[in-house]
């Protein structure tokens, strides 16, 4: 996402993370406590939706609690992708549950190789262990692959959703 012009971004936009430094952010999803003590100052300052769903001392933040049994087919999987206990991941959940029609992800690489150059936006390297969740987990994208969710950037590991080119005009692909 280096170089990408977010004035492009149309309609509620939610972000994950370090991501609203970059970009106007409607909802905020941040799961990790750490990250909730360490941006502490940072989130006193930004007027939007918090949403987690861990434990956290923040009052800002909206808790989610919500516990899929992926064993149990009769489950609505709706939100099944809570397991993985991932901040994009629970966007995405949040997201469809709110009703949300057409999803454009920016910045959704699925996937992390440590010590090389990641197609990742932001110069926030996260090595923590975490990211051990996006291969095992990355089969849970699979229960949205009948929305409309576009996968706007090539390198992506996620395989469930269309992937298109960052500078395509991806909102004219489902608005058009």
């Amino acid at each position: 996402m280096n170089g990408f012009d977010f004035g492009r971004l149309e309609g509620i936009v939610v972000g994950t993370n370090h991501s609203p430094k970059f970009h106007r952010a409607d909802m905020l999803v941040a799961i990790d406590q750490k990250f909730h003590e360490r941006e502490g100052e940072w989130l006193d300052g930004l007027s939007c939706l918090k949403v987690t769903q861990n434990p956290t001392h923040r009052e800002d933040f909206i808790k989610v609690e919500l516990e899929p049994d992926y064993e149990n087919p009769h489950e609505d999987h709706d939100w099944t992708v809570l397991r993985a206990n991932l901040s994009g991941f629970l966007a995405l959940a949040v997201s469809l549950h709110l009703g949300a029609e057409n999803i454009f992800l920016l910045g959704f690489d699925g996937g992390y190789t440590a010590g090389k150059e990641t197609p990742n936006f932001h110069p926030y390297h996260y090595e923590g262990p975490g990211m051990n969740f996006y291969t095992p987990q990355n089969q849970y994208y699979d229960f949205y692959k009948d929305r409309k969710i576009i996968n706007v950037g090539m390198y992506s590991r996620i395989a469930a959703f269309k992937r298109v080119d960052l500078k395509s005009d991806f909102y004219g692909l489902v608005n058009g």
